[in-house]
């Protein structure tokens, strides 16, 4: 896209801070497209004059962004929008559930529907490669447990894998990413479960359940295999 015509889409409004006019208006062009992954922004100079902000309040907006790894800061070349969804700093998600302060009941509510939703979409989406990608992480999950080191936080990082298979076996890149929003927000608790467990055995067979409902595409099996794992979460989360 032409600097030119970015500039002509910008816009300053009443009764915002300069960062937020600058944040506003680069979401706007994101939200319908105007910007796109790899576009490369004005200088500093044009969006501090067409916005009527300081171009220090410029800069502190783009700080932010690539803090959320929305744009990459080239030196000497300039600022982009990033291609890919790069491991941000902190989400903005994460932080707002943080803030809810909820309690278990929530928490496993919250878990226990957006994971229904995952298992559907494999059972909709998923090839055998996306499978074979889930099964391999569960026979290393398997032989950790079997394993004569075994360690609990060995566990917790395959069973986060295991999701993290999950996820992209969806076929869908907005599922795929929220569900590694949430499995980023619960793999402390995950880590817990881990601890309070005898040798890994209840997440193995928790594991099996939902690997087993997959491969075998019945979506009863699979529902019946996330509502235990919500069982078994709860309980050693406690």
């Amino acid at each position: 896209m032409e600097e030119k015509s970015i500039i002509d889409l910008l816009s300053p409004r009443v009764k915002e801070s300069a960062v937020d006019i600058v944040i506003r208006n680069i979401k706007r062009l994101l939200l319908t497209k105007e910007l796109l992954p790899g576009d490369k922004l004005p200088n500093e100079t044009q969006l501090a004059n067409t916005l009527g902000v300081s171009r220090g309040s410029v800069r502190e907006a783009m700080k932010i962004f690539h803090a959320f790894g929305i744009v990459e800061i080239k030196q000497g070349d300039g600022t982009y929008i990033s291609r890919s969804l790069g491991k941000v700093l902190f989400d903005p998600l994460i932080f707002s559930l943080i803030l809810l302060e909820p309690d278990i009941e929530e928490l496993a509510e919250f878990r226990k529907i957006m994971e229904m939703d995952v298992v559907s979409l494999i059972i909709k989406n998923a090839d055998d490669e996306d499978l074979e990608e889930i099964r391999k992480v569960y026979r290393e999950m398997a032989a950790a447990v079997n394993s004569s080191d075994y360690d609990g936080l060995d566990l917790a990082r395959y069973d986060l894998e295991f999701h993290a298979a999950m996820g992209r076996a969806t076929g869908n890149r907005l599922i795929e990413r929220t569900y590694s929003f949430i499995l980023d927000f619960f793999a402390p608790s995950i880590e817990h479960t881990h601890e309070n467990q005898q040798k890994g055995l209840q997440a193995l067979d928790v594991h099996r359940k939902i690997l087993d409902a997959l491969s075998e595409k019945r979506i009863d099996k699979a529902l019946a295999a996330i509502d235990n794992s919500m069982v078994v979460w709860k309980t050693l989360s406690k």
